[in-house]
């Protein structure tokens, strides 16, 4: 003997005339696909970088190389500074990155990783000064 399942937004019964367990399994299938579909809803936004290479008088550097290298196993992430010495990574994913900085024979990396957290913004100041 079967009974119907009680249903929180019943189905219209003519949908299913004398067959309740039709019910059951439309509600179930109908969950299923809910959770399958939750961890697309819930995607892990990018950070955004932006920021400014400067060198001597904090002028901008322009043609200067930032290198975003992951310490998981992210691939690394480039960007060339424009005219201003200005950059930005725009689709960053959440982690920690060491961040290095490369300009004809100057190099410079950050000695401690920086986390980077999902859906933030963060603006650095990378100075090439020696």
């Amino acid at each position: 003997m079967s009974r119907p399942c009680t249903l929180a937004a019943p189905v219209p019964a003519s949908l299913f005339p004398g067959r309740p367990w039709r019910q059951c399994l439309a509600f179930v299938v109908a969950i299923v696909i809910a959770a399958a579909l939750a961890p697309i809803a819930q995607a892990v936004r990018p950070a955004r970088i932006e920021g400014r290479v400067t060198g001597e008088g904090r002028v901008g550097v322009p043609g200067a190389r930032v290198t975003l290298l992951p310490v998981d196993d992210l691939p690394p992430l480039a960007e060339t500074t424009d005219s201003a010495g200005a950059f930005a990574f725009t689709q960053v994913r959440p982690g920690r990155y060491r961040i290095d900085v490369s300009y004809d024979a100057v190099h410079a990396s950050s000695e401690e990783p920086v986390l980077f957290e999902a859906g933030e913004t963060y603006t650095l100041d990378l100075n090439m000064t020696p």
